[in-house]
């Protein structure tokens, strides 16, 4: 191999290169400040560049369907023992993607979309397929993905780095082997406004610099999305970092209970990110053609076409793995689920005072801990203070991957 390159949906940057290889004739740009060829992605120039020995990682080829694995199913030998207690569903849907390499898996909260994530990454690192797993969630369950991947990739290492963005992407970055898990807010950049504008280029420029490094350290490896809806609205930052991870990426996998919380044009921005674009297109405008009509007036207001639903249904049901409760027969009859919800800094001030006040019974103490984890405490006037909300919205989070029926 003569070199390594990355296509992110717009430029290929070949990330290095035998010493006096020339890709000025295939149009690439020499850029001496960063020492690497760089141009914009035209028609062919995957193809000559291979021909010159260059590898180019972020362009996601088709997968084979869900009815196509099936045919083969008694066939496929896998080389892995899932670890713990199985259920049919979720030996079907690991075996399912281990051939898929953009894989969603949409199934009803409490299946184990955790638990076939790790096991996923688990047999790709051991195959030798990838190095790296990254782990994209919201911030306040980073801490239970690092619970669940100790619980089941004991002897590989995670890290969830803290600090500020710029010092988490570098740390992720310098991680050779094992799994990162980031909160999407880590690809969130902040707007420049007229205030502090300086202050606000720099950390820009900081992010910026630290994302390049961690991009540089993801071609050929592993990406989960979990809860993908936080990247349905394909123009926001959170979407367009995620899509760009996704490109460089050999193998991503969303995870989501129901991908569609208010319009079917959520579907569009996930799958966008997933594949960029083989599942669902690449335009919006034309996925609402296909799927949506326009009812409004002056105002365009789109909703689903009649025959939308079931057509959506049928292109699911064979590019991914997607079950419901109702459809998984071996489960018990009822399952307990709990979810954790740290604290948060104003909720640990006011948990230190509860625990140094001596004028408190025990009773007391504990009435007034049942407030706090509620969200407030009660001052001196008996007027209640809300300190927290963050209980509510995992609650909210966890109503957003339910399906419900009509």
């Amino acid at each position: 191999m003569a070199g390594s390159a990355i296509y992110d949906g717009k430029y290929i940057t070949v990330r290095w290169a035998t010493k006096g290889l020339d890709l000025s004739r295939v149009g690439l740009r020499w850029d001496p400040q960063r020492e690497q060829w760089k141009g914009t992605y035209t028609p062919g120039l995957q193809g000559k560049l291979r021909q010159l020995g260059v590898q180019v990682h972020g362009f996601p080829g088709k997968d084979p369907s869900v009815s196509e694995i099936v045919k083969k199913f008694d066939q496929l030998y896998i080389p892995f023992n899932l670890p713990g207690d199985t259920y049919e569903h979720q030996v079907f849907s690991f075996v399912v993607g281990t051939q898929i390499k953009r894989l969603p898996m949409i199934l009803d909260m409490g299946l184990g979309k955790t638990y076939l994530a790790c096991c996923l990454a688990r047999y790709r690192m051991e195959q030798k397929q990838v190095r790296k797993c990254l782990i994209l969630t919201k911030a306040r369950i980073v801490h239970q993905w690092v619970d669940q991947w100790k619980t089941w990739n004991p002897d590989i290492p995670v890290i969830a780095p803290s600090g500020s963005v710029s010092s988490r992407l570098h740390e992720a970055a310098n991680l050779t082997y094992g799994a990162v898990i980031l909160s999407y807010e880590s690809f969130v950049l902040p707007k420049v406004g007229p205030k502090s504008k300086d202050l606000i280029k720099r950390v820009r420029a900081e992010r910026f610099e630290g994302l390049d490094k961690f991009l540089w350290s993801m071609p050929g490896q592993m990406v989960v999305l979990d809860e993908s809806t936080m990247v349905k609205n394909p123009t926001s930052s959170r979407s367009k970092e995620g899509t760009r991870i996704c490109r460089v990426c050999d193998y991503a996998t969303i995870l989501t209970g129901f991908p569609v919380s208010n319009s079917v044009e959520e579907l569009f921005g996930q799958f966008l990110a997933l594949d960029g674009g083989l599942t669902f297109g690449k335009s919006l405008p034309v996925f609402r053609s296909r799927f949506m009509r326009d009812v409004g007036g002056v105002f365009p207001r789109w909703i689903p076409k009649d025959d939308a639903p079931a057509r959506i249904k049928e292109i699911l049901k064979d590019r991914g793995v997607r079950f419901t409760k109702d459809e998984c027969l071996d489960l018990p009859d009822r399952t307990f689920e709990e979810v954790e919800v740290e604290f948060t800094e104003e909720q640990e001030v006011e948990y230190a005072k509860i625990q140094d006040d001596k004028e408190l019974t025990a009773i007391a103490k504990m009435g007034k801990l049942s407030q706090l984890s509620s969200g407030f405490v009660y001052e001196k006037d008996r007027v209640p203070r809300w300190v927290s909300g963050a209980k509510f919205e995992m609650l909210g989070d966890l109503l957003e991957s339910v399906e419900w029926g009509e």
